[in-house]
């Protein structure tokens, strides 16, 4: 949601940021300050500010961010990452100025506790953790340049685990999202009773990023945030 309406931000609405004070508290809303007034100097883009103010939300919150999330739950040097520097293909609605590498999602495989399997993480600081269809991409789908776990696990006969941090689709790609969470939908069924599919909630989601872990065999929820 954040990062969302501060890609709209211009100029004028730094006395906007105040209506953040009861929700992230004076401390966290003394940094969002400074960082948007590094952005107006240019040495922050907004797309960077937008990012960086989201994860500072975060970090007051005691909340971790996507990458970090695998990282503890893998074992210990075990997370391989796949497609680090992917982005998404969008250009409409000015989106060609706010690409990310890896894009809203962190994929890979690790070992937890010494078993195989294959992750997702959905990173909310880019875009609120919208799904593109890179990023619906490197989670599965046929496309040789991008590495797809969903379709890994099958192969490889191991558990795949979504942490799940999402808005749901990105409006902005149209039915490119959409379509891309019918791929999602087709591995969820294609997968059932082959491997083991474990969705964890982490944040407060919607659209496609419920309806694909309400068709895996695990649903965790984290309290308070989900």
């Amino acid at each position: 949601m954040f990062g969302m309406n501060v890609m709209a931000w211009n100029g004028g609405d730094l006395e906007k940021l105040e209506v953040l004070q009861n929700r992230v508290g004076r401390l966290a809303l003394g940094a969002l300050k400074w960082m948007a007034a590094e952005a107006l100097r240019g040495d922050l883009g907004w797309s960077l500010f937008s990012e960086k103010m989201v994860k500072a939300v975060l970090n007051y919150k005691g909340k971790l961010t996507a990458r970090k999330r695998l990282m503890l739950l893998c074992d210990k040097d075990s997370f391989h990452e796949y497609d680090m520097f992917a982005e998404h293909t969008c250009k409409d609605f000015g989106m060609e100025d706010h690409k990310h590498p890896g894009d809203s999602v962190v994929t890979g495989w690790g070992l937890i506790n010494g078993r195989l399997t294959y992750l997702f993480s959905q990173d909310f600081t880019v875009i609120g953790g919208s799904l593109s269809s890179i990023h619906s991409k490197k989670i599965c789908d046929s496309c040789p340049s991008l590495v797809q776990v969903m379709d890994e696990a099958l192969l490889a006969g191991a558990p795949v685990a979504g942490l799940n941090d999402s808005g749901g689709a990105r409006i902005q790609e149209g039915v490119e999202s959409l379509a891309g969470y019918a791929d999602i939908f087709q591995r969820n069924v294609m997968s059932s009773g082959v491997v083991p599919q474990i969705s964890v909630i982490m944040g407060p989601c919607a659209g496609g990023a419920v309806y694909s872990p309400a068709l895996t065999d695990f649903t965790f929820m984290v309290q308070d945030s989900s």
